[in-house]
C-alpha cells in the first residue's frame, strides 16, 4: 500500500525506472552512427542554431521526432534528408 511514509522509496524507485528507460532508449536507438539521435540540446548544437529554434522546427514539423515523456529525439539520418531534400530544393517535411 501506498503512504507518505513510503513516498522517498517510491519517488528512488521511480527514478532507477526513467534512468532505465533513457539507458535502453540509447541502448536501441543508437546502434550505429547512421542511426544516433539527438535531444534538443543536441540538436541544435549540431545544426548550430537555438533551441528555441529547434522547437520552432518542432512545432512546424520540419524534421520527424519521438517523445519518451517528456524527452523529445531526432534521428541524426532523418534531420540529414531533411536538409538534404531542402538543399537539393525540395521542403522540409
Amino acid at each position: 500500500m501506498y503512504s507518505f511514509d513510503t513516498l522517498p522509496n517510491q519517488v528512488a524507485e521511480l527514478s532507477k525506472q526513467i534512468i532505465g528507460l533513457k539507458d535502453f532508449i540509447s541502448e536501441n536507438l543508437l546502434k550505429s552512427e547512421n542511426e544516433k539521435v539527438f535531444n534538443i540540446q543536441q540538436l541544435a548544437e549540431y545544426l548550430k542554431v537555438s533551441k528555441a529554434t529547434i522547437h520552432n522546427y518542432k512545432k512546424n514539423k520540419k524534421f520527424p521526432f519521438y517523445k519518451a515523456g517528456k524527452t523529445v529525439y531526432f534521428k541524426k539520418c532523418e534531420v540529414d534528408l531533411a536538409l538534404s531534400n531542402k538543399a537539393r530544393g525540395g521542403v522540409i517535411k
